[in-house]
């Protein structure tokens, strides 16, 4: 069975913690207040700092490629995953490392009354450029989309991970509520496309459709379910 460990505080911190590597924990970062988290290889000027702390944002950067990512305690359920080269998950290709992560997710969300067309992306990533400045304007392979009434996928699960002799840690993100009106204005650069690809992000609220929408504490553990049913 897959345990649960928690952690509390701010992005910065909870990015910079030392996950030990090995099968059996899921990793709930829970974040003590709102932040805009910069991708490992973003400049600091692509979020305007003080536009963003008026906005109640505070500006933090993660080891983890991509672009930008909004993190809330009560918006987003954040949870981190850490293998050794020698787990049974890993897979020396990066491009299908993070598909088993993603199949996860979607089990976990099945078993919690989402049944929106859930699927795993599979192939070379989308909307590449957009997604260097916003990372859910991309959407990357063994990340899960949600489909609409027209089957048209949206994306409801980001992920990202880090590798090196340790091992791979897989840093995924789905929000509960999915509010990019509320920091979009303080990015610096807002390319031809952004605002189009934003719009194809999803949220809980909006796949399970009015039904009763699980906390944070309920999705991390349907979560840990799925892995310990593989």
């Amino acid at each position: 069975m897959w345990e649960v460990a928690a952690h509390v505080g701010p992005a910065a911190g909870l990015h910079s913690l030392d996950l030990p590597a090995g099968a059996g924990v899921v990793h709930q970062c829970i974040p003590s207040s709102r932040a805009l988290v910069l991708g490992s290889t973003q400049p600091d000027a692509m979020v305007d700092a003080a536009r963003a702390a008026a906005a109640g944002y505070s500006v933090a950067r993660r080891r983890s490629g991509g672009g930008v990512v909004a993190v809330a305690a009560d918006e987003v359920v954040w949870v981190d995953i850490v293998i050794a080269p020698d787990d049974p998950f890993w897979d020396d290709d990066v491009g299908r490392a993070g598909m088993w992560v993603g199949d996860a997710w979607c089990r976990a969300l099945q078993s919690l009354g989402v049944t929106a067309g859930l699927a795993v992306h599979p192939g070379a990533p989308l909307r590449r450029e957009l997604g260097r400045v916003v990372c859910f304007a991309g959407l990357g392979a063994g990340e899960v989309t949600a489909a609409d009434t027209t089957g048209r996928p949206h994306k409801l699960v980001g992920l990202s991970q880090r590798r090196g002799r340790w091992g791979a840690r897989f840093q995924t993100i789905v929000h509960r509520h999915w509010r990019p009106e509320d920091w979009a204005g303080c990015l610096a650069e807002c390319p031809p496309g952004l605002g189009e690809a934003l719009e194809s992000v999803t949220d809980l609220s909006a796949v399970l459709g009015g039904s009763f929408l699980p906390t944070a504490d309920e999705v991390t553990g349907a979560l840990a379910q799925a892995l310990s049913q593989r």
